[in-house]
């Protein structure tokens, strides 16, 4: 394509913290957490970690994180239980790596943790599924869309970002997913009512790196069952995303949802995406994708 294409690796980084300071009557947690993030000569990276959809940048290749974000306390079993994931973006050379951090629960006091990145990481240039080339995923929106259609496309977003590692960003520049909005109507061959489509459009068979997808989005008037939560808007930007149809109707990747099947994002797809944009072993049970 005479193109370059720059890569990006996530990994999944378990740290066994079990250190909590517990005395007869109380458990003391330390105010601050230090995430200290470097390569193994030393060479310090940029970025940022992300917790509860908030992000917090790195200065000198370290965050500091109130430990009020981390963990709780459960007066039921007197322990400490950890709020929920935390993922750090770090990058070098234009190359984005993501770390997925598990605090586990009664894990408190490090009040500095250091994490060595092996600088290798960020060299790998294949990828084994079609993907993005990063977990960071920017969007455009090409035509104008309602007050409506974008509060469900925020709401889309919110919920894939909630439950993947995946992250999206909204931009006026480049970007891998293109947005239209239709003000009509749309149907099949066999004359039943479509919602939307997506799919990649430009893509590197070599490296198996998406460049960028499109979402279309149609006139949603016979979609009057799923008013609350984005099913549309989520099963077509997972179309986006390189997923295809299956015909398992608890998948929200059921060719019907939008009308009589308002199905949520389903184990399948959260595991599949987590699989894929990490060093992990790929478990992707139950799906199907448009590049294979």
């Amino acid at each position: 394509m005479g193109k370059k294409f720059s890569t990006s690796l996530i990994l999944f980084l378990l740290l066994p913290m079990i250190i909590v300071f517990i005395t007869e009557s109380e458990i003391t947690i330390d105010n601050i957490t230090i995430f200290q993030f470097n390569d193994e000569n030393g060479n310090i990276y940029d970025g940022s970690v992300k917790i509860e959809n908030e992000f917090y940048k790195l200065y000198g290749g370290e965050v500091e994180i109130n430990n009020s974000l981390l963990y709780y306390f459960d007066v039921s079993t007197n322990n400490l239980v950890s709020k929920g994931d935390v993922y750090a973006y770090l990058i070098n050379n234009n190359v984005t790596l993501s770390y997925k951090i598990d605090i586990h629960d009664n894990t408190s006091n490090y009040n500095r943790i250091p994490i060595v990145v092996d600088s290798s990481d960020f060299k790998i240039k294949k990828y084994d599924m079609y993907r993005y080339n990063n977990s960071l995923i920017k969007y455009n929106f090409l035509t104008e869309c309602s007050w409506n259609e974008l509060t469900k496309f925020d709401k889309a977003f919110d919920e894939i970002s909630k439950n993947t590692i995946l992250n999206f960003e909204e931009t006026n520049e480049t970007a891998q997913l293109y947005i239209s909005c239709f003000d009509y109507n749309n149907k099949n061959e066999e004359g039943n009512y479509i919602l939307g489509k997506g799919a990649p459009s430009w893509y590197n068979d070599q490296t198996k790196t998406i460049i960028n997808g499109t979402v279309n989005l149609y006139k949603q008037s016979e979609a009057k069952k799923c008013i609350k939560y984005p099913v549309t808007e989520i099963h077509e930007i997972l179309h986006g995303l390189n997923f295809a149809h299956v015909d398992k109707e608890e998948s929200i990747m059921h060719p019907g949802i939008g009308g009589d099947l308002c199905t949520e994002i389903d184990e399948d797809i959260i595991n599949c995406i987590n699989s894929i944009y990490s060093n992990s072993e790929i478990n992707c049970n139950n799906v199907d994708f448009i590049l294979k």
